[in-house]
């Protein structure tokens, strides 16, 4: 189930625990984002913090090389222009809101990564893996 139907699915149990229960209904971290739903009278609260492990960030950042094992990591919302990370592997890795322009990603691995809303002018896509798995030599992943 994806992050939208998770959130949904908890909201819903937060809704059908009613206002008889006060204190916290669900927590729940998905994707560096802790949620936790409180149920104080009729009134539900959601609140959301990030989570931001910095030790990991430093690691993830010192593999943004050619060949760097960067599964996994978190550069959503980073500035990554004009890197070359030539056969990288990008697998599941957060780079929603990220801008690549200028990026060369020849025979990278983004299966499974994400990609929503980056920026991704004059990216170098040459047998280059998209996170659905499909090949790309000439055009973006997910266009």
């Amino acid at each position: 189930m994806n992050k939208t139907g998770r959130l949904a699915r908890f909201i819903d149990g937060a809704r059908d625990a009613g206002p008889k229960n006060s204190g916290p209904v669900f927590y729940a971290a998905v994707g560096g984002v802790v949620f936790l739903l409180l149920n104080i009278g009729a009134l539900v609260l959601l609140t959301i913090n990030y989570e931001h492990d910095r030790a990991a960030d430093a690691v993830c950042h010192e593999h943004l090389v050619p060949n760097g094992d960067l599964n996994g990591c978190d550069f959503a919302g980073d500035h990554l222009t004009h890197r070359d990370l030539t056969n990288a592997d990008l697998t599941n890795t957060h780079l929603a809101y990220a801008n690549l322009s200028g990026t060369d990603l020849t025979e990278a691995d983004l299966t499974g990564a994400d990609l929503t809303r980056a920026t991704l002018v004059s990216v170098t896509w040459h047998n280059t893996t998209c996170p659905d798995g499909t090949v790309t030599s000439r055009i973006p992943c997910g266009t």
